[in-house]
């Protein structure tokens, strides 16, 4: 088994907008490729006012506090918003043990909804402090989702993105916290899954959690049914995406948009929110 340490010990401070730290423990990097990140203090805002006003965080509700889940390895398309955009539902096979869900754009009208909601919290300032730090030429943020989750008994140990060469990331930011809550992400360091030490990290508001390639994680356990609680967060995936890692970015999504297998989709919307070159390059605002 494992050594597990509970906590990391940087955790406590909340990273200033735009900085970006490595994940330590006792002075030491956990893994690689796990970073905080400072989130604009007007992003957590924009996006829960929209998980709000298009009834997502109200149809979380339903699916994890008040007892009516998707079956697991389930999905369903969804319409949410004045706009009636669509949306798939989908909860994760058995082996997660949890209720986590997945609600996220099913076609590009919703993706690019959200991405408008991102522009007006500041995610520029995101993108641009990831480029820099990484050195990239360019980034988009190419897939979009809210997760949600009332009860895990044991986190499934994964990667969200392997292979971008270090150029794609899933950053996931919190919105909702259950008060006093145990710390809810767990990092194994770099060593491998069989040997590595276990490290849990608690989520702050305008603290995102920003994963790479072949970064271990899990949901820790946990259980707010009781409380009538659930936490709720965004996630955003960012990369610059080139003809040598789309294939392997393709491979760690699973949900419907981006369209999955379609790589000059990706291919063509490539550096389309920052580029080191191109000042132009921004998130949409609304309209």
């Amino acid at each position: 088994m494992p050594d597990t340490h509970l906590g990391i010990d940087n955790a406590a401070d909340v990273p200033k907008p735009g900085e970006i730290l490595p994940m330590t423990w006792q002075g030491k990097n956990l893994s690689r490729n796990c970073f905080r990140l400072g989130m604009p203090l007007e992003l957590v805002p924009e996006l829960l006012s929209y998980a709000n006003h298009m009834g997502i965080t109200g149809f979380y509700r339903d699916l994890v506090i008040d007892g009516n889940p998707l079956a697991a390895g389930g999905e369903r398309v969804m319409e949410f918003g004045e706009d009636s955009h669509q949306w798939m539902v989908q909860r994760p096979k058995s082996h997660w043990c949890s209720n986590m869900h997945w609600v996220s754009p099913a076609l590009e009208s919703a993706h690019d909804d959200y991405l408008r909601v991102l522009g007006a919290g500041g995610f520029d300032q995101v993108l641009e402090a990831v480029g820099n730090y990484f050195e990239l030429e360019a980034l988009s943020a190419y897939h979009l989702s809210f997760i949600g989750v009332s009860h895990c008994e044991k986190g499934y140990v994964h990667a969200d993105v392997s292979g971008s060469g270090r150029k794609a990331f899933n950053i996931i930011i919190p919105l909702m916290l259950e008060s006093d809550a145990d710390p809810e992400l767990e990092i194994l360091g770099d060593e491998g899954e069989e040997d590595a030490t276990q490290h849990f990290y608690k989520y702050r508001i305008n603290a995102a959690s920003m994963v790479g390639d072949d970064a271990l994680h899990a949901t820790a356990a946990c259980d707010y049914r009781p409380q009538g609680q659930m936490r709720l967060a965004a996630t955003v995936y960012v990369g610059d995406i080139t003809p040598e890692n789309v294939d392997e970015l393709l491979t760690s999504l699973t949900q419907a948009y981006p369209p999955p297998g379609d790589a000059s989709h990706l291919l063509e919307r490539a550096g389309q929110h920052w580029s080191r070159s191109d000042s132009s390059k921004r998130l949409p605002l609304p309209t």
